[in-house]
């Protein structure tokens, strides 16, 4: 699915200036190398006309590009291509996603609707059919974890999904063109057993607000709060896990360290952590429409700042 919500004159503004507040929103093809990256990458910028562009790093992957190894498209902020489209098709993409992946049947079960009647929706609305939006999520949650993450092959194919590192093996070379190992790099594998990921967000993010919610509300015992850090104990389809946010404003993102047994539970577990962080927020929409509603004194902090001060 080429972009749609943004017109291509503003990606291509965006990807000339590499502007942050677009990173997630689209993702850039090129033709002449059959790579995709994040608007931010710091590569040499291609011509106009050997570019296109996407609304989801999915469909990049389904028509043959593979993933920057630079920029790192499954660090981006997640992508509001969808925004706008009729709930139904929100909430079964929104399933699509968990890891480990459901399956089909059972989600169109969940929303009520025909798995037939549930193909064509999705179908339709990102060119993609449900199944393969599932595996694409798989492969992009695996090429985090071995590029991120000093996890063994066998934990990564294990939290993606995979039902065998043979099978993530297959998977790296079929959509990322590389076994794990060259993905991977010259990183050497470390017995530690926290998992260490990078989560970005779009700028302005206004950390000291979330901290200080954060910090006086703090459970003791459960979670800590420092200048630049927020750290929790949780629990987890009755599995204890363990994570620490870092925040990096050189990066546009939380560096985050977390430690659990069951690697099965690592991607929802993540996703936790991007909703109580909202690093998926849009700076620029919602301070848009705080003003229009005539609350411009909240419009400089992003949404989750602002539901957290009132």
């Amino acid at each position: 699915m080429t972009i749609d919500k943004i017109d291509k004159s503003t990606c291509s503004k965006a990807r000339h200036s590499r502007d942050p507040r677009f990173d997630g929103m689209f993702f850039i093809a090129v033709k002449t190398t059959g790579i995709f990256c994040r608007p931010v990458c710091p590569a040499k910028l291609p011509k106009e006309e050997n570019v296109d562009y996407y609304g989801l790093a999915a469909s990049a992957m389904a028509d043959g590009y593979r993933p920057c190894l630079r920029c790192r498209p499954d660090s981006a902020p997640r992508s509001p291509a969808w925004n706008g489209v009729q709930t139904t098709v929100t909430r079964g993409l929104s399933m699509l996603g968990v890891i480990p992946p459901k399956k089909v049947t059972n989600i169109a079960e969940r929303l009520g609707i025909s798995e037939r009647y549930f193909n064509k929706l999705i179908t339709s609305s990102i060119s993609l059919s449900p199944k393969q939006y599932q595996t694409m999520q798989q492969a992009m949650f695996a090429k985090q974890l071995l590029q991120q993450s000093h996890a063994s092959v066998i934990d990564v194919a294990l939290a993606a999904g995979y039902a065998s590192a043979r099978q993530l093996q297959r998977a790296m070379q079929t959509y990322c063109k590389m076994p794990p190992s060259k993905l991977r790099g010259n990183m050497k594998y470390l017995t530690s057993s926290a998992i260490t990921l990078r989560l970005s967000f779009r700028p302005p993010y206004h950390w000291d607000y979330v901290r200080d919610f954060l910090a006086v509300r703090a459970v003791e015992g459960v979670e800590v709060v420092t200048e630049n850090s927020y750290s929790r104990n949780c629990n987890i389809h009755g599995e204890i896990a363990q994570f620490t946010a870092t925040y990096s404003p050189k990066v546009n993102g939380f560096d985050v360290s977390i430690i659990m047994d069951n690697l099965k539970y690592l991607y929802q577990f993540v996703e936790q952590i991007k909703r109580m962080l909202d690093v998926n927020a849009q700076p620029e929409l919602i301070s848009a429409s705080l003003h229009k509603a005539g609350l411009a004194d909240y419009a400089r902090a992003s949404f989750a700042n602002y539901v957290l001060i009132i």
